[in-house]
Order: C-alpha cells, then sequence, then structure tokens
C-alpha cells in the first residue's frame, strides 16, 4: 500500500477542464461572448508564457461566473458537463492506472488547481477519495466568487503536499502529471511518470 498522486489536466483529463466547461457554459448561454472572449484570452497568456501562473485568469473567471450561485446549481451544471463533455475528454490509459493503485489499495490523491467541486465529481467518477484542489470561498450555500487561498499550482502544489504527508511517504509514492510547472510535485516521489493525454502516453520522468 503506498500512495499515488494524479494531476487532472493534461493527465487524467485530455485538455484544460476549466477552458472545455467555460465553452460548455457559453454555448448553454450561461456565459456571455465578451466574458467568454476575455477569460480564454487571459489563459491564452499563461499558455503562452506571458504570466507565469493562471491565478489571474482562474480568479477573474470564479469572480465572474459563480458569484452567487448555490452550491445546488453548481452540482447540476458540474453533472451535466461531465456527462455530456467531460467523461470523453478522459485518457484510458491514466483512468486504468487510476483503477490498478485502488485495486492495489493504494491511497490515491488527485491533485489539481481546477477548483474542487470540479475536481471532487471527477475524483468521485473515478473512485478517488481524497482531493486537493483550488478552493472556492462561500458564505452559507453560495459562492462569493473569490478563490480560499491560493491556487494549487506549482510550488503551492508540493506545499501542500508536504502539510499532508511526510518524506518517507512521499518518497514511497508515485506521481503523474504533464506540465513542466509540476516539477517540483514530480520531484516529491520516488517514481514518478510525464503524462501526454492526447497521445495516451505515460513515460519515467528523469527529473
Amino acid at each position: 500500500m503506498g500512495l499515488a498522486l494524479f494531476d487532472l489536466d493534461g493527465t487524467i483529463v485530455r485538455g484544460q477542464s476549466q477552458i472545455l466547461l467555460l465553452r460548455y457554459l457559453a454555448r448553454m448561454g450561461v456565459v456571455g461572448k465578451p466574458l467568454f472572449v476575455k477569460i480564454c484570452f487571459l489563459f491564452l497568456l499563461y499558455k503562452a508564457g506571458f504570466v507565469r501562473s493562471p491565478e489571474k485568469a482562474m480568479s477573474y473567471a470564479y469572480r465572474h461566473i459563480t458569484i452567487g450561485l448555490s452550491g445546488e446549481r453548481m452540482s447540476r451544471l458540474l453533472a451535466r458537463f461531465y456527462d455530456n463533455v467531460l467523461r470523453h475528454r478522459l485518457c484510458a490509459p491514466v483512468v486504468a492506472r487510476v483503477k490498478e493503485h485502488i485495486e492495489n489499495e493504494d491511497e490515491v490523491v488527485l491533485v489539481t488547481n481546477v477548483f474542487e467541486p470540479l475536481a471532487r465529481m471527477v475524483a468521485e467518477k473515478l473512485g478517488i477519495r481524497r482531493v486537493i484542489a483550488t478552493r472556492l470561498e462561500m458564505a452559507g450555500r453560495v459562492y462569493t466568487g473569490k478563490i480560499e487561498g491560493g491556487i494549487v499550482y506549482g510550488d503551492n502544489k508540493a506545499e501542500a503536499l508536504r502539510r499532508l504527508y511526510d518524506e518517507v511517504e512521499l518518497k514511497s509514492g508515485c506521481a503523474y502529471a504533464d506540465h513542466p510547472s509540476d516539477r517540483a510535485f514530480l520531484d516529491m516521489v520516488g517514481k514518478a511518470f510525464l503524462v501526454d493525454a492526447r497521445e495516451g502516453r505515460i513515460e519515467p520522468y528523469g527529473g
């Protein structure tokens, strides 16, 4: 029994789940075109390397989309999104690894900068019990549009894991991720794998 850590976007999911969600919400009329274009532009700046972190884009998106949204309505929207879009974007070889680790009774953890309600929904569908993800602030049963704490990205991802697991647990574990920003995350474990979800490739990570 060991620790098995999985990233979400580009690893379990082919593509960026939050961009896929944004497109879905735009098609459903939940997000207007001007807002859709602005958020996509901010994410493109990050993907092109003009900004080092997606936090600005994420904060802007959450502020304009989730403010005033009830937890119940969020759950309904995400359930429809998963059934109509996201389940068709799962990377089969990585999902098979998740199931393999679960069958081996490893502690499987989803670690992602994706906002927690979406990350938790994917985790539940795959049988993953523990989730470390970007938290959204709520006042009562309604989202405020703010991020609670920082996003789970880059070094923050590694720090979140260190708060939960000691060095021995991490070094005896394994991790799967796709992005250079996950280097600190991959370097924490004894066995790390780089994933190309679009090609369905899983390769040992050399550090």
